[in-house]
């Protein structure tokens, strides 16, 4: 019986750094793609970080703060990571 492991061509998927690497019109896509995405998460967490500062403290603003910061940190360490390719 033969071996069902075979040396496979690199693809998108392969961990190998040459077989990653991204064209220059996907790194553009990605970042306008994470920049937009931080935007609409600051335009979700602006109002609700005002209402945290004027207001008692609501649990549904708590949570739009901490989606909006999740998003935020999500999209930079995408741009981050685009950046070290």
């Amino acid at each position: 019986m033969g071996s069902r492991h075979r040396n496979r061509p690199a693809n998108h998927h392969s961990t190998n750094r040459e077989a990653a690497a991204t064209p220059s019109g996907d790194r553009k896509r990605i970042k306008l793609s994470a920049r937009v995405g931080i935007g609409a998460a600051i335009f979700v967490m602006v109002p609700a970080l005002y209402r945290l500062a004027t207001e008692p403290p609501a649990w549904p603003e708590i949570i739009f703060v901490s989606i909006g910061a999740g998003l935020i940190v999500f999209h930079l360490t995408r741009v981050i990571r685009i950046r070290r390719r």
